[in-house]
């Protein structure tokens, strides 16, 4: 099974792609103006090239600063998703923390120390919460994680 895992947003939406448990590659998808198109550009891009049977994509959450522009980013993405007929899971952001990490609250440095101590390499906090949503998947979904 290909994965295709987005950790939202309009200016930095990182990704991973999978199949079955082995990283295939991971990066961060970085939009100038005009975002939404550049955003909408790219994502559809990743699809075509590695064509995945699901996406995972980090929900939306309230009281941020964040908030708007993730919640965006999502819709953005969910057309995307649609328009290729690609299956999604969407977990919020304290729900696969608390799943992966057992702590819903975990800081950004700790997902990074998490990944790193599995043996995975992340640039940035964006490209290591895609890497993380799906193996969060992965592990409730697809029993390999």
């Amino acid at each position: 099974m290909r994965i295709l895992s987005l950790d939202p947003g309009t200016r930095n939406c990182g990704y991973a792609v999978f199949e079955e448990s082995k990283l295939l590659c991971a990066g961060c998808i970085r939009t100038n103006p005009p975002v939404y198109a550049g955003l909408l550009e790219r994502v559809s891009a990743l699809c075509g090239e590695y064509t995945p049977e699901v996406a995972v994509v980090e929900g939306a959450f309230q009281r941020s600063r964040y908030a708007n522009p993730h919640i965006e980013a999502v819709g953005i993405i969910k057309a995307v998703l649609e328009q290729r007929g690609v299956k999604r899971a969407t977990y919020a952001p304290s729900t696969w923390k608390k799943l992966l990490l057992g702590n819903g609250r975990a800081k950004k440095q700790e997902v990074m120390r998490f990944l790193s101590e599995r043996g995975y390499s992340a640039k940035n906090t964006h490209e290591a919460d895609a890497v993380a949503l799906a193996l969060t998947y992965l592990g409730e979904v697809a029993g390999s994680g």
